[in-house]
C-alpha cells in the first residue's frame, strides 16, 4: 500500500494536511476532494502511532456509509495486513490502528472510546453536543485531534 500519503492530494489539501493545528476547519465546495483529504488524514492517523483509533463521524451512520466507506476500502485494498468489518464499518491494522465510521445521530453511542483522530464531515448537520459533550472529551486524554469538515 502506498505510504506517501501526499502523493494523491491537491495544493490545496496539502495546505490542510500539512497543517499542525491540532483542531482544524475544512470550509470548502464541491469538488475539492474532502472526502479523499479525509481518508487520507485517517490513514495517517493510524499509520503513524500503532494503536491508535480514527473515527470518521457523518450526520448519519448511512450517510457515513455512502460517503466513504466504499471509498476508504478502494484506498486500503492491496494492504493484506488488515481486516475489514462490514457489521461495525471498521478497519483493523495488524499494526494495532482502527479507522471505524460512525452517525452522529445516535451520539451517545459514541461515548465510551478515547479517540486520537476524529473527522467530522457534514458539521454543520449535527448537534452541537456531538462535539461538546462526546467528541472533544474523547480527544483530550490522548491529546487527540480533529478536522471539521
Amino acid at each position: 500500500m502506498r505510504r506517501n500519503l501526499e502523493y494523491n492530494l491537491s495544493d490545496a489539501q496539502g495546505q490542510v494536511f500539512t497543517c499542525s493545528n491540532r483542531f482544524r476547519v475544512l470550509v470548502a465546495g464541491r469538488r475539492f476532494g474532502k472526502t479523499q483529504l479525509a481518508l487520507v488524514e485517517l490513514l495517517r492517523a493510524t499509520w503513524l502511532a500503532p494503536g491508535a483509533l480514527a473515527w470518521y463521524v457523518a450526520p448519519t451512520y448511512r450517510q457515513a456509509k455512502r460517503i466513504a466507506w466504499a471509498r476508504l476500502k478502494e484506498l486500503v485494498q492491496t494492504d493484506t495486513n488488515l481486516t475489514i468489518s462490514e457489521t461495525d464499518l471498521s478497519i483493523q491494522f495488524h499494526a494495532g490502528g482502527v479507522i471505524a465510521l460512525r452517525g452522529a445521530d445516535n451520539f451517545e453511542s459514541l461515548r465510551g472510546n478515547g479517540l486520537d483522530f476524529v473527522v467530522l464531515d457534514e458539521f454543520a448537520g449535527m448537534k452541537p453536543q456531538v462535539w461538546s459533550d462526546v467528541l472533544r472529551p474523547a480527544l483530550a486524554d490522548r491529546r487527540g485531534r480533529a478536522l471539521f469538515i
